[in-house]
């Protein structure tokens, strides 16, 4: 494998340790999207194949019986991941449609004041989560939340 395919590999492959669920709760919620999680079978090649072992028959039979196996997995999955890939994603209107967004800080954020311009129009802003942070003017920083007529923020790293 090359130093691309290694590269590209190595940006788009994450453990499910490198996800904890309050950070995929935290991020759909910032998004609204959906995340999907493919949780993959276990050992399916072991699990089967030792099954079938088990029974004291030859190779080749375990090894069609793992192709039967894997078949029916597909068989069974793919409709419901198919259907989840058809299904448009939620609208998003009003203040929601603002969550996720970029903004720039237009006057100080602190926990007591801030403004932010989001889109064009300034909002009244707090940071998010961490109410002793002062985002400084200038701040490029990404809308988290909307409480009434104001925008909790975090800037970007």
């Amino acid at each position: 494998m090359g130093d691309f395919e290694q590269s590209w590999y190595r940006r788009r492959t994450s453990r499910w340790q490198d996800w904890p669920a309050r950070d995929l709760i935290e991020l759909k919620q910032r998004q609204g999207t959906r995340i999907s999680v493919v949780i993959p079978a276990r050992n399916e090649e072991r699990t089967v194949a030792g099954v079938v072992g088990a029974a004291g028959v030859g190779l080749p039979f375990q090894l069609a019986a793992f192709g039967v196996a894997s078949a029916a997995g597909l068989v069974l999955v793919r409709p419901i991941a198919m259907r989840h890939i058809k299904q448009p994603p939620a609208l998003r209107t009003g203040t929601a449609a603002l969550v996720g967004r970029s903004a720039i800080v237009m006057e100080e954020v602190n926990e007591h004041s801030g403004r932010v311009r989001i889109e064009g129009e300034e909002w009244s802003s707090r940071p998010y989560l961490d109410e002793s942070l002062v985002i400084p003017v200038g701040t490029k920083v990404d809308v988290m939340q909307i409480k009434g007529a104001t925008a909790l923020v975090y800037p970007r790293e």
